[in-house]
């Protein structure tokens, strides 16, 4: 896959998705379920534009997504935090 997406693109669905960004040299991303953050988390590094394959896969991969299509949708707004919760603890990733 040699696709592109708008780390905007990103940010905004991880906030709207029930992450908390907490900025620092780059921007960390924590997900929260029933307020507390989980060990799911990314980053997002200041000053780039677009994520690449290389990158886009090693989120997907932290983010706990078992394919780049289901991260993708995740992105795109097609799959919401519920079902992305639990997904999470289908897979045992989260109590």
């Amino acid at each position: 896959m040699k696709r592109t997406v708008k780390t905007r693109a990103i940010s905004a669905a991880l906030l709207r998705k029930g992450f908390e960004a907490r900025p620092s040299h780059h921007t960390f991303y924590y997900l929260l379920v029933d307020g507390r953050p989980e060990k799911i988390h990314t980053i997002i590094s200041h000053g780039v534009d677009e994520y690449g394959p290389d990158l886009l896969s090693r989120m997907r991969r932290q983010l706990r997504f078992p394919t780049m299509e289901a991260f993708l949708n995740f992105v795109e707004c097609n799959l919401g935090y519920d079902e992305y919760v639990r997904l999470l603890r289908e897979a045992g990733e989260i109590g």
